[in-house]
Formats: C-alpha cells, structure tokens, sequence
C-alpha cells in the first residue's frame, strides 16, 4: 500500500498526506492525472511550467481523454511465488496541434514517463464560512491566515508507476474553435508498459557460477531500471544445502544473495530468472511506482475499503487457504512441502531445495503457532471512485454483501480515467 514515503517528512506534507486521505475515504473530491517525462521520483506539482519548452516535458490532464491502467498481470500471475507482475497501460490522448506535432517529430514511441495523479477539492478551493465552522475557535485562533487560506490547497501528487510507450498511433486532426477561430487538435492512442512489460527475452549468462546479485544487475542493465532490494533473508546455496547465517550484518550488503550452482536451462528468459531469484525468497516480482525492481510478498495493509465508494462486490461463499507449497525442478523432479488440507501453490524453479522449501512455506504460509494465515475470500469488487494507494501485494479488508468482512489480496486492478476515476479488483486464484 502506498503511504507516502517518497516524502519528506515536514509538517506541511503531513497535512497534505491527511487531506488527501480524507477525500480518498468520503469521495467529494475531483482527480487529475498526468504524464511526468521529466520524472525524477520526487512528488512534485509539476503542472505548472512556466515555458512552452517546459510544457512538453508533461502531457497534462485537460489533454488526457481517458486511461486505462491494468495492473498484476504476467507469468504467474494471481497467488503465486515467484510471480513476476507487469503493469500495463493504454490512454488517449487529446493534444493541441502543435503539441501533436512535437510529439509527432520527437517520436512518443519508446519515451519513459511516470504516471501521476492529483486530488482536488471540489468546487473552489477558498475556504467557506460553512467549511470554517466544523473548526472550534481554539483551532481556529491557533492558524495564521495563510493557514486557513490553504486548508483547502493539495502540494502534493501520487505516483502511479513508470511506463515505455511501445505504441502510438495518431488517430485523427479535427478543427476546434468558435467564433471562426480555426483551432487545430489531434487525437493519439498509446499504449505502455512497465519494464517487466519488456524482459520476455533469453538470458544470456555472464559467468558459470553467477549470484543472484549478477543476474539481477545484468537484467536491470537491460531493462534500464534500478533494483531495490527489500528481502528480509539472506541464503548461501552449495551443494544442495542451504545456509542461513545467524547475523546478517556480518555481510556489507542487506538483501538475498543466492549462489546460482549451474546455469540456467536452454532459451530461459530474463523474466524466469527473476522468477527463480524471487520464488528462492517467497516473494513475487514486481517494478514499484518509482520504476524501481522489488521483491515483495502480500501484506495485511489494515486497510478496510470504504463501502460507500463500491457500486458492487461478488465474493465467494467460504475462505480459503494455502497449506503447502509445489515446485517443480524439471520434468522428472518435482519438490513438496505442507500437507492438501488446503490449497496448493505450484511453480518451477531449477535451484530449489527441500530445506529452501521448507522454509519458504513456514515464512510465508504459516504463523507463529504453525496455523495457516494466507486465508482469503476470493472476491469481485467494483470501485464507483477508486483506492489509488493499493498495490498487488496488498491485502485488505471489505465488507460483503451481507456486511461480512473478509480479507481481499489484490491480485488485479483495473483503474480507469475518464473524468471519474473508478476501478475494478479481482482477488480470483484457480
């Protein structure tokens, strides 16, 4: 779940964060979105340029006819480890002709951007005697005028993920205008993905023994992202054994570090080794709103989403849950561990050990008391306005038809711009 941690933590930025989530749970609100070329990780307003050069580093939001954003799709996709998730999107786009010029010269395909998007109060943003009077006097006696002239102005933006256009198509050039005024326009369809959108490609080995670590920079290199790694575990692999070292500070670098005993299998691709790296640690694949590979497993938010901003919910009639994990090494060989009192998660992996196995289900499907706790109810939901700080390894709480609460993975998230903002979640496993 996104909670703003790409911000400095000042006191204005935390009204901000507290302003914004108000409107994200009661809804009166009104959301702008728009394409940040010149992004550089920083949740900066960046709306308003001062020149016509800088203007092109953005396609802001009045040019913006509608997005659609798609996320948790890919190999693997849905509950599994070693799941390697892409994010894709299409949008089109509504341009000033001379603006659809410059980006008709300067060719939009293959162009990086980051996706943001802005909540605004609805109506003006001055502040009202109405809006005034839910304060006390003491609060109120307590601000200078500036501050309570911006109780209603937002700084701050969310990012939604960083994408490459691989597709774009100018549609149509159309006359718009009044009064004679000849106003030329011209409409773009795009479509982007995140950099796993682009690792379908084979491997090549740099070495006979590489570690994870190598692979991991040789895709990145590729793919031109950067990798944070956030594994809470760390693994030396020789012989078959596996290793856990009692202090990890004994080594100078935080994260998984995973000895490859062999190369990789025949025509293997970059995103299957990065399916072997994150299936070694329990973990699932994915690139963060900062365009960033990470390694992440599905963590209770504590988020409960806001009935009154879903127009439906379809779940299922019982939970459900996992109890043991499957992987298969190659077409012979196959490594079990837990029991089938519940559901099974399957995956291939070369490398895996049974002692990797075994650990890699107690972490991730068992609690402390060694009962199950990846327990679910596969669910439907429909977003009227739509939750922008979910991520697919969230989970989270809602309430059923009947008033039930049950927990919800995000397994899927289809957020749609077209004026509104609404999105469609699916926590579907087979």
């Amino acid at each position: 779940m996104y909670n703003f941690e790409d911000l400095e933590q000042t006191e204005e930025n935390q009204k901000d964060i507290a302003k914004i989530e108000n409107l994200i749970e009661n809804g009166n609100c009104a959301v702008k979105v728009w394409f940040d070329f010149d992004y550089d990780g920083k949740c900066e307003e960046k709306e308003n340029y001062a020149s016509e050069a800088d203007k092109k580093k953005i396609i802001d939001s009045e040019s913006i006819k509608s997005v659609k954003l798609t996320t948790g799709s890919g190999t693997n996709s849905g509950l599994a480890v070693g799941a390697v998730l892409s994010n894709s999107l299409t949008a089109t786009l509504d341009l000033p002709y001379k603006f659809a010029q410059f980006y008709y010269y300067n060719n939009l395909i293959g162009k990086k951007f980051q996706l943001r998007l802005k909540y605004e109060y609805i109506g003006s943003d001055q502040i009202t005697y109405g809006e005034l009077s839910k304060f006390t006097y003491n609060e109120l006696s307590e601000m200078t005028v500036q501050e309570i002239t911006d109780l209603k102005k937002i700084n701050n933006s969310i990012p939604m993920g960083v994408f490459k256009i691989y597709e774009a198509k100018r549609t149509k050039i159309y006359k718009s205008g009044n009064f004679g005024a000849d106003i030329y326009r011209a409409e773009y369809s795009i479509k982007a993905c995140d950099a796993l959108g682009e690792c379908d490609v084979e491997y090549t080995p740099q070495s006979d023994f590489e570690s994870s670590v190598d692979v991991e920079n040789t895709i990145c290199e590729y793919l031109g992202i950067d990798s944070k790694r956030v594994s809470k575990y760390i693994y030396r692999c020789k012989n078959k054994k596996i290793y856990k070292p009692k202090n990890s500070k004994s080594y100078c670098f935080q994260g998984f570090i995973f000895r490859f005993p062999h190369k990789p299998p025949d025509k293997t691709t970059m995103r299957q080794m990065l399916s072997y790296i994150a299936s070694l640690q329990g973990k699932i694949a994915v690139i963060n709103r900062q365009g960033e590979l990470e390694y992440r497993w599905y963590d209770d938010s504590e988020l409960e989403l806001n009935s009154n901003t879903m127009s439906a919910i379809q779940t299922a009639e019982n939970d459900i849950f996992y109890s043991g994990l499957e992987c298969k090494i190659d077409d012979k060989t196959s490594l079990k561990s837990g029991d089938y009192k519940g559901k099974i998660m399957s995956f291939e992996n070369p490398y895996m050990t049974q002692k990797m196995l075994d650990e890699i289900r107690k972490n991730i499907l068992l609690d402390k008391l060694n009962r199950p706790k990846l327990k679910f109810r596969c669910t439907k939901i429909s977003q009227i306005l739509a939750d922008p700080r979910l991520d697919n390894w969230d989970i989270v709480t809602a309430k059923n038809e009947v008033k039930e609460s049950v927990k919800v993975p995000i397994l899927r998230v289809d957020y749609t711009f077209n004026g509104g903002f609404s999105a469609n979640i699916e926590s579907e496993v087979k």
